[in-house]
Formats: structure tokens, sequence, C-alpha cells
């Protein structure tokens, strides 16, 4: 997970990259990681994580099946997206990021994306296998 924002130059920061281990993150996590970072929520202009393999590619039976089970974003997700804008984050400019776990891309889920939405391709980026 890491977040995105405004630093203190008005220069877009992305932070650096801290993991909670297992499936998800809890509001605990978070609120330690804005803390650490010296942000607030309303700070924040998105956030990005990884779908990790044992959520998101064991169960897939090929590629393309486990592409589309990355492209979507689960309930957690969303509900940190929502947790965020209520606590201060730009509802038109918050974006959420997700790495897929097979390496097929990065997807983002912008400003009015709602459950269901299978995200954006960021081109040209790809990322690890599993980061847990």
């Amino acid at each position: 997970m890491a977040f995105v924002d405004l630093s203190a130059g008005g220069r877009i920061y992305a932070s650096q990259l801290r993991t909670q281990g297992g499936g998800g993150f809890s509001q605990n996590f978070l609120e330690g990681l804005l803390t650490e970072f010296g942000i607030t929520r309303a700070d924040v202009l998105g956030f990005i994580h990884n779908h990790n393999a044992s959520n998101y590619c064991l169960g897939a039976s090929d590629y393309q099946e486990a592409n589309q089970l990355n492209r979507q974003p689960s309930g957690n997700d969303w509900n940190t997206r929502d947790w965020f804008i209520r606590g201060g984050a730009s509802a038109s400019e918050f974006t959420m990021y997700v790495m897929s776990c097979n390496g097929s891309g990065v997807y983002a889920y912008g400003p009015g994306s709602l459950p269901g939405f299978q995200g954006d391709p960021v081109e040209g980026e790809t990322c690890p296998e599993d980061e847990g």
C-alpha cells in the first residue's frame, strides 16, 4: 500500500510502500501510515495497492480469468476509498490504483467509479507477481 498526496510544495508524492501482511488492510493500519507520513486523509489523492495471489490468482484456471479477477476491487477496496473521501479527500480527484497479482498490469479507478467497473489500464505499468 502506498498513498498519493500533495507534498508541502504542491507536488504529487507517492509514499513508501508498506505492507500489513495477509489479505486486506485495517483502518488502524491506514491511520498509522498517515501518522507515519505526516499527512491526513484530506491530503490523499489516491492509494496504490496490490491484489495478492492467495486471494486473486490461485483459484483462477487461466491467465484471462485471473486478469478479470484482478480488475474487480474488493468490497474492502471500495470501503477504503469511501473512508478517505469521508475524511476529507477530494471526491472529484481521488483515484484508487490496483496492481494485479499476475503481472497483467495496474488499473485505475478514478472519480465516479463504482463497484463493477473493471478499471482503466495504466499504460506501461506492470508489477511483481505477488507483493503479499
